[in-house]
């Protein structure tokens, strides 16, 4: 049967929910190559959401728009991980990464927020509760992160509590006394082996390993960083192509 509007309207300010905490928690991630670990748990919190209720979604024939828009969150974490790798070779791309992660990836969030407001708009069912809702989550995080981002490191402080020590670290460089991750970040708070989480306050990892004798980056041999992000979106590129193909075999 097909999805209620009710229910629609509920999953439209749950998606709205996990596309603000994902925006909020994006500018926390330490840089790469260090913030693998914590990138790959970020994925798979952004992934699990969508991925359990796609059979319910599919089920109650819901809009093939509404189920991909559950995907924006994982798609703002990956498009993080791009602009990390980039910035890793090219250090003037260090500035787009910057305004990305802006007052708490509000580029992203607002893009997220734009196309789902415009499905809204497109299916017209009960379209004014539902922007008032959009409205009711986007306009606070638009203040909050702004006050944020001009008067207070609300970042770094959550990174901080989140990242506290270098288990996550698995190049080793955090806990390193002389590793290049303690010369391409700085501490936060009481925890000192923590990288400062990449944001419009603070300068790229590329940026300032630079002025050092060290390389600006580590090198390629050992974990193959590189490769695994690009596996890793390949084979998510493929499941939600062979989703879509059996869709379409369906409705022929």
């Amino acid at each position: 049967m097909p999805l209620k509007h009710l229910t629609e309207t509920l999953l439209v300010f749950t998606l709205g929910i996990a596309i603000v905490v994902t925006g909020i928690l994006l500018p926390t991630l330490p840089p790469l190559p260090q913030g693998i670990v914590p990138w790959l748990i970020m994925l798979f919190l952004t992934l699990a959401y969508p991925v359990a209720l796609y059979p319910f979604l599919r089920r109650n024939r819901a809009d093939y728009a509404f189920r991909f828009l559950h995907f924006a969150p994982a798609t703002m974490a990956i498009f993080w991980l791009l602009l990390q790798m980039i910035s890793l070779r090219v250090p003037s791309a260090g500035s787009v990464l910057r305004g990305y992660l802006f007052a708490w990836t509000l580029p992203g969030v607002a893009v997220s927020f734009l196309l789902l407001a415009l499905f809204i708009l497109h299916v017209i069912r009960r379209r004014e509760t539902r922007l008032t809702l959009l409205a009711f989550l986007f306009l606070p995080f638009l203040l909050l992160s702004t006050v944020s981002e001009r008067t207070m490191d609300g970042s770094g402080r959550l990174a901080a509590a989140l990242w506290r020590g270098s288990w996550w670290d698995v190049t080793g460089a955090a806990s390193s006394p002389g590793g290049s991750g303690s010369e391409g970040s700085s501490s936060v708070g009481t925890s000192s082996s923590l990288p400062v989480a990449t944001s419009s306050s603070a300068r790229p990892p590329i940026a300032m390993a630079s002025s050092s004798s060290k390389p600006p980056r580590l090198p390629s041999a050992g974990l193959g960083l590189d490769l695994l992000a690009v596996t890793m979106f390949g084979l998510y590129a493929g499941t939600l192509h062979r989703r879509a193909a059996r869709r379409r075999s369906i409705v022929i």
